[in-house]
């Protein structure tokens, strides 16, 4: 939690600076609406961007992501590593984003409506 804090707020530690210029774009990706920081991916959407991460090892699955204009932000841990928690992260930062209801892994295009 401190660290998407410090990501959120600019004046929180003398690294809020620093970790600001994480958030901007270095490289483009064939998607034009996903965009790479430094250890982050920056969805743009028409109400603003969500930088994102994800990870999962070892039957582990993690989401951590904000929007920088409503500072708002989410972290999501699973152990259950055969779940995607990208959706839930999504969802709670955008309702307009559905949760995944398949049962079966089958994954679905996360930057739909």
């Amino acid at each position: 939690m401190t660290f998407l804090v410090a990501n959120l707020d600019s004046a929180a530690t003398p690294l809020s600076r620093t970790l600001q210029q994480t958030h901007g774009e270095r490289h483009a990706t064939n998607d034009p609406n996903l965009k790479i920081g430094l250890a982050w991916h920056i969805l743009l959407r028409p109400a603003g961007k969500i930088v994102w991460h994800n990870g999962g090892t070892g039957g582990y699955r993690s989401f951590i992501g904000f929007d920088p204009a409503r500072r708002v932000g989410v972290i999501v841990l699973c152990n259950n590593g055969d779940e995607n928690v990208d959706d839930i992260g999504f969802h709670l930062l955008d309702e307009t984003f559905p949760l995944s209801l398949r049962g079966n892994g089958t994954p679905r295009s996360r930057w739909t409506r």
